[in-house]
Formats: C-alpha cells, structure tokens, sequence
C-alpha cells in the first residue's frame, strides 16, 4: 500500500511523463473499452432469455428447380401443426409485424409513438418465458382487439396501473379500437426480437389476411419453437418429416416444381451466425486491439524512454537493499496509479461523448456497459496492468548499482524504434482502412440504381382512404414547387413479396419474382427508368389485364418458352394476381432492371409491375427543386387534409442515406479510432525524437561546428526514423488490404481497391511522420553547437 501512495505522490514529479502518459492512455482505452464492449454486446444476444438454449427459430427452405432458398419465416399453421404432432415441443408461437414506428392515439387524443406493433398467438409469453408486470398474457391474447404492451409505453401513459384498461387507436387503421389488457418488461436492447405492442392472433381479420392457419402461402409469421430438455434440432428431424407428410399437400407442390422444408435455427445462433454481425464483430474487435496495443506500446515508450532520468534513482534504491522484486513492485505501482487515473479520465471522456457513441455504435453507452461486460473489461485492464508494469520492471531491475556513481548511457533505443514500429503499423493500418470504407461509402451513395431519386420525396398513406388519398395526389401536383406525383405500392429501397411465375395452362411454376404490386400514372416517367421494350401502361385504364416485366424476367423466361420476338403481349400467369393457370395477364413493356433494396442487401430477383387506376399506398413526388420549405409546404398540406394523422414527408435521398447508416457506422468508427491511433503515435514519435536529440547532442553539435547544414542534420534524423516508417507502413498497408477484402466481400457492388488507395495513403502518413519529426528536430539542429557542448 505504500508504495502505491508513492506512486500516486510522483504523478506529478518533473520528468515523470504522467500527463503524457495518461493522456494517450486514456484515449486508447476509452476508445478501445467502447469497442470491445460493443463486441460482447453482440455476442451477447438473447443471452437474457430463460431457457434459450432450448428455444429455435423455424426457418422455411424452398427449393424450385435446382435453387433452394432458406427464409426465416413460415406459413401460420406451421408450428401449430410441430406443436401437435411432435411431443418433443413444449411450446410453440407465431406472429407478424403489422407495424413499425406506429403513432397511435388515445380516447383522449393523446398521441404516443411505439417502435414496433405485432399480431401473435397466445404462448408467446410462454416460449419466451417473459417477465409479466401485469395481466394474464395467455388471457389477453385469447380476446379480440386486446393487447399487452411493454413497461415503457406504459410508463409514457401514466404507468402500468393506469395504462391497464386505457383504449387506442393505431393511426394506420382509424376505427379499430383496441384496449390494453396487460404490461410486460421492456424487452433489453440486444434481442434480435423488437416489439412494444402485441396485439392479439385473434384480432388478425381486423388488420390483414387471416392466414393463421395456412400451410401454403401467406408465409409472413416468425415462428419459434421451445423443446423439451433434452431434445435437439437433429433429434426431432424425424418429427419434422412427420409434420410434412401429415400437413403438406404433395401433389400442389409437384405440379408448382416446388419442395418445403424446415429447418430449426438455435436462437443463440440467429444473430451472432448472421455474416453482417460476425463481420461487424470481427472488424470492431480487430479495431479495438489495434487502438489497445497502441495505446500501451506507447505507454512503454515514454516510460522506456525516461530510463535515463532514472537510472540514479533505481540505483540508490539498490544500493539501500532493494531487489528486483522491490523494483518489479514500484514498477507495477506506477503502472497502476496511472491506470486508475487514465479509467477516470476514460469514462469522463465516455460520458462526454455518449452522444457521438449512440451515432456511431447505435448504441446507448449505458446498454454496452452491462456487469457481464464491466468483467471481461476489467480483465483487459488487468491484461494491461500486467504488461505496462512489468516490462518496465524488467528493465529498470537490470540497471546496474555503478550507475549511482557513473555516467549511464541508454542503449534501449531499438526497444524504442520497435515499439515506434507497431504504432506506424497501426496508425497506417486505420488511415489506409477509413480511405477504403470511406470511397464505398461514397460510391454507394452516390452509385446509379437505374432510377432518379434525386429532389424526390415520399410519405405513406395506410389507413387513408382511396377518395382521400385521390384528393391528396390532386391537391400537391398543384403546388407549384412541385413537378409531378404518382403512388407506389413498394418502395424501391424496401424488400418486396414475391410470386411465381408460370405459363398459361401450365401447373408448373418458373422462378419467383419481387412483386411491386401496383403503380399509378406517370410512374416511369416521375422516377426515371427506362422502358426499353414495348410501352407503360394506358393510363385511366380501370381493371387492368396488363403487367410490366424487367430485362432480367425476359432473360430468365428463355429457359422455358420461345420469345426470341420480344416479350411484348406475351401471356404469364402470376400467383395471387392469376386466378388460376387460365388467368393470364399480357406484358405491355419491359422496364430496365432497377435495384430493389440497397448495395450489400439487394434484391437479385426479376420483377413485376401493375397498373392502379386509384391510389396506391405511398405518394411520390418530385420537386422541380427540393428544398426544406418545399417538403415543409407540403407536409403542411398534407396534414390540413389528414388532421387526425401525423403526416411525416420524407425525402427519398435522405433515405436512402440512412438505408447506408451501418456502413456511415462503421466509417465513422474507424475514423475515430484512425484519428485516436495517429495522435497516440505522433505523441510516442515526439518523445522519441526528443530523446534522441538529447542523445545525440554532442554529435549534432561537432558536425554543425565541421560545417554541416541545418538541412543536413534534420536529413539524418528523417533518414533514421524513415527505415523505421517505410517497411511498418508497407505492413500497415498491407493488413489493411486483408481486412477490406474481407468487409468488401458482403457488397455486391465494389468502388476497387487500386494500388494508388494505398500508395496515397501510406505517402500521407509517411509525410506526417517526417513533417512531426522535422518540426521537433529544428530547435535543436538549430541550437548554437558551443551551447550544446558546453551542457554536455
């Protein structure tokens, strides 16, 4: 304990380093704390959940033709049936997304907003075994038009008591008043699983299609299963074939060319088996090792490089009796005393920029800092106690008793040059890697999606009716900021359903497509993609016959028909519009293929479009200009029409920004830790310059006074540290090709990794080594040589 008080006393002893020291220790350990924290995070989803490791997903498997495809969501009866015929499963539950960011209001108009709003079925509660504050949630479930909500909507209501009882409306479907029967505790935040609002299984007629118990089709529900102990995905694989063959109708599946299975995926594995996350996690790690080991390899090189300051005080110590085990202790005193300060002065600086780590890590600082992780964080910690405190040790227990009475001369300089080393690797390594992730970036925001969203805005329409709707198209193509309007059922940005495609008279279906359902007046022109065969649609044309294929539908459809005249007027049988192999729809045009999705997430399947004479669900329009007081005006409109709903207008590119937001996310990251890296580098690179100017004082000095140039002594100092700083940053340049090809892999467009990416970026880091090393070097090579020697 002693020794531990000294060494808080000489925190503040001249030529101890400690600002220094602390300062970029505290820097790399905040940043690199926040990054491993995030790491568990993620690993440590559903981790809550009781009985997790008995809890699967179901997934369907789809196989037309050659090509299966895996889907993480079921037709509704599909558990139902597991639960019946299978005795291995405890319980079974399903649901559906019905609503995101859902805006609903009370009796007394009072307006709240939840994140998220599903249909499930009764067990819900059971299989995931969540906490319940109030209410009977199999009860509530069983009743129509009743719903449990979490602990946080209801603490936005007045509290669990008084939320219990309360009625709402959902703004997206006004008339349909459903009433809160129980409160259950806010799901945390690292749970692939998102809901506020469950709404009864039994209300689903209210809302959508009722296929809660469809075998075929409708495949919307998230379906999850709970096993008896003991039992596992491979020990109930027989149960699932049983399934099959009792529920699944063979001979409709034939005739389609189309095989289901089922597959059990452990909810342990659903998040961290996603290769997104197992990507993000990997790099986030790599990033925060990199920041850590920086930061200590610094931390050792102040410390190494004040060996010469104290090498009579270490000596002393010994000729007073101190061993090494004395030494190894006032080393690892020091280390801790600056450890401790550098974790206050890092969580100040985490709690000063919780904001910036929301932004970035999307995140809350306080959700990453759980006890769990607050252990593994502490063991880093240790780990670097035990590294900054006994390599000192090492050295310092090796200076000889003499050096009391004689003249010491360092000769730890390549200890210095090989920590200086790392930490160009590492400062390369981040610049060469945000240059990188900052070009995709670029390129996927600013890539050609084979539309025009630019000066486009758009706002969504459920719950209003077609009349209203109508009127509201009318009324904003007549302000003049605008340019034109039309309605869309999908989004371009957004997944899409899918249907098959089949020939007239025929029971086999093709391929599947994305449905883009329907499209009113002018959408080709208003969003800008090419009709490259045959014409859009008639306008005003009331139930239409016709229907828009893409370039890639044509390509593919060569594999099973004869259209080497064009696809013009051909006949296709689409599933959910046809009604029946005799129900044709006639292609009018073929469109150019457009991205449906985004860059790492889009939609490779053909496409489909039909004509609506009304009003589909979501209006575009296009601004001869866009500007805020353009989207203002409109929203203001808008809502003059729609009193009794929150009206949010939204600017298509800024979606489409925001659609980008993990890859911002992970640019931002690396920014920040590029920028944090570098200055911990040049901080290490100044104290080393400054030692070896004092090293080397004397031999500046003579060769000043044999008529050598100031330019000619900065050149041997630049000389020195560049054999250090070419070969690191060819390294650092190098494993940052290595991590980019790996986050590269997830996009299926690429901006390319040319030599000159790296090329540019190691001369830039090159250039602010020698610019630091040249600026700190001039005082002394400038220094009157008869002074230098005279202190000598």
């Amino acid at each position: 304990m002693k020794t531990i008080l000294i060494a808080f006393r000489s925190l503040t002893k001249r030529g101890r380093n400690s600002l220094i020291k602390i300062f970029s220790l505290s820097i790399g350990l905040a940043m690199a704390l926040v990054l491993v924290a995030k790491v568990y995070f993620e690993r440590s989803y559903n981790d809550f959940f009781p009985m997790k490791e008995r809890i699967y997903r179901v997934d369907s498997n789809y196989t037309m033709g050659d090509t299966p495809k895996d889907f993480p969501q079921t037709s509704g009866g599909v558990v139902v049936g597991m639960k019946d015929v299978m005795p291995e499963v405890e319980a079974a539950t399903r649901f559906t997304y019905i609503n995101q960011d859902a805006r609903f209001f009370t009796e007394d108009r009072s307006r709240y907003t939840a994140n998220t709003v599903i249909l499930a079925d009764t067990s819900l509660f059971d299989v995931f075994r969540l906490p319940i504050l109030s209410g009977d949630a199999a009860d509530v479930l069983s009743r129509p038009m009743y719903v449990m909500v979490s602990e946080e909507i209801a603490q936005m209501m007045g509290g669990v008591d008084s939320a219990v009882g309360q009625s709402f409306q959902l703004e997206d479907t006004p008339g349909r008043v459903l009433t809160i029967g129980g409160v259950f505790s806010t799901l945390p935040k690292n749970t692939h699983l998102s809901f506020d609002i469950v709404v009864s299984l039994a209300s689903i007629g209210q809302f959508i299609y009722d296929g809660s118990l469809n075998w075929l089709g409708n495949d919307r529900y998230i379906s999850y299963l709970r096993l008896a102990p003991g039992a596992t995905a491979e020990s109930v694989r027989p149960g699932i074939d049983r399934v099959r063959d009792k529920y699944l109708d063979k001979a409709i599946l034939q005739q389609a060319g189309v095989d289901i299975d089922y597959m059990l995926i452990p909810l342990m594995e659903i998040h961290t088996s996603d290769e997104g996350v197992k990507q993000t996690m990997w790099l986030l790690g790599i990033l925060a090792f990199a920041l850590l080991f920086t930061a200590v390899m610094n931390y050792l090189l102040i410390v190494i490089s004040s060996l010469v300051n104290r090498t009579r005080e270490m000596a002393v110590h010994k000729c007073y009796g101190a061993g090494g085990n004395n030494i190894y202790g006032r080393m690892l005193s020091e280390s801790l005393a600056d450890l401790l300060v550098s974790l206050l002065v890092s969580a100040g600086l985490i709690y000063a920029f919780r904001g910036t780590i929301l932004s970035i890590l999307g995140t809350e600082a306080g959700a990453l800092f759980t006890p769990a992780s607050c252990l593994l964080l502490a063991g880093v910690c240790i780990v670097v106690f035990l590294i900054s405190g006994i390599v000192p040790g090492y050295l310092y227990a090796r200076i000889p008793v003499m050096a009391a009475f004689q003249r010491f001369s360092e000769n730890k300089r390549y200890w210095k040059l090989g920590l200086l080393f790392v930490q160009f690797i590492a400062a390369c390594f981040f610049v060469t890697l945000l240059v990188i992730v900052g070009r995709q970036y670029n390129y996927m925001l600013n890539d050609n999606p084979g539309y025009a969203y630019d000066n486009l805005a758009y706002f969504n329409t459920d719950g209003v009716n077609g009349e209203m709707r109508a009127k509201i198209l009318d009324e904003v193509s007549r302000l003049p900021e605008v340019s034109m309007a039309t309605s869309a059922d999908e989004m371009l940005f957004s997944g899409m359903s899918g249907n098959n495609i089949s020939m007239p008279g025929q029971d086999q279906e093709f391929f599947n497509v994305a449905d883009f359902y329907s499209v009113g007046d002018g959408y080709f022109d208003i969003m800008e993609i090419p009709v490259i065969e045959g014409r859009a649609f008639t306008p005003g044309m009331e139930k239409s016959r016709e229907v828009m294929v893409s370039r890639s539908l044509t390509e593919r459809m060569k594999d099973f028909a004869d259209w080497s005249d064009g696809a013009v007027g051909k006949s296709i049988i689409i599933s959910e519009h046809s009604n029946g192999k005799d129900d044709p729809f006639t292609i009018c045009g073929v469109y150019e293929d457009v991205r449906i999705g985004i860059i790492g997430g889009q939609d490779p399947r053909p496409s489909v479009m039909f004509y609506n004479s009304g009003t589909a669900r979501n209006l575009l329009i296009r601004f001869h200009n866009q500007t805020p007081e353009g989207l203002a005006n409109v929203s203001e409109l808008v809502s003059s029409l729609l009193p009794d709903k929150t009206v949010a207008v939204n600017s298509y590119t800024a979606e489409i920004t925001n659609r980008y937001a993990d890859s911002r996310k992970f640019r931002d990251s690396v920014m920040a830790s590029g920028l944090a890296t570098l200055l911990i580098s040049l901080i290490g690179l100044l104290g080393y310059t400054n030692d070896e100017m004092n090293r080397r004082r004397r031999e500046t000095a003579i060769r000043r006074i044999n008529g050598a140039s100031i330019t000619e002594i900065l050149r041997l100092f630049l000389t020195d540290i560049s054999r250090v700083a070419v070969p690191a940053l060819i390294l650092g340049c190098g494993i940052a090709w290595y991590v980019s090809e790996g986050w590269l892999e997830k996009f299926a467009e690429k901006a390319g990794l040319s030599f000159m990416v790296f090329l540019t970026s190691g001369a830039s880091v090159l250039l602010i080594i020698l610019f630091t090393v040249a600026l700190n070097c001039y005082r002394a090579a400038s220094e009157n040589p008869a002074v230098s020697i005279k202190s000598e």
